[in-house]
């Protein structure tokens, strides 16, 4: 809980980080558009800040965006992925801590037996 103290405003830290930031234009266009207009127009327009939304019958089926755009959106997914995994630690330490030879002891293991010549 410490580290909630320290950040009592974490979600605005992660939300002002980085989303703000990336607002980005996009355009929805049918599949049959894209095709017309080429691959490289598409890829122009997404190296642009342009994230493409390719639609079949009006329903978004697919996007195309820069390389840095997605590489950013996975990066993204790891720091939430991160984060959810130390508030979830967070929310279920007691605080009880273990010495590393009571951790050997559990395990049968005496801590000469764990050193290597």
């Amino acid at each position: 809980m410490d580290a909630l103290i320290r950040m009592p405003n974490l979600h605005r830290f992660l939300y002002s980080l980085d989303m703000a930031k990336q607002r980005t234009q996009s355009s929805k266009i049918p599949i049959t558009e894209a095709a017309t207009r080429g691959v490289s127009d598409l890829a122009r327009q997404a190296e642009n800040g342009v994230d493409i939304v390719l639609t079949r019958h009006g329903k978004p089926v697919a996007v195309v965006m820069s390389v840095h755009r997605a590489n950013r959106i996975a990066q993204l997914e790891e720091d939430l992925i991160d984060a959810a995994l130390v508030l979830s630690r967070m929310s279920d330490d007691d605080g009880q801590r273990f010495s590393a030879d009571d951790v050997l002891a559990e395990f049968g293991i005496g801590r000469s037996a764990s050193h290597t010549s």
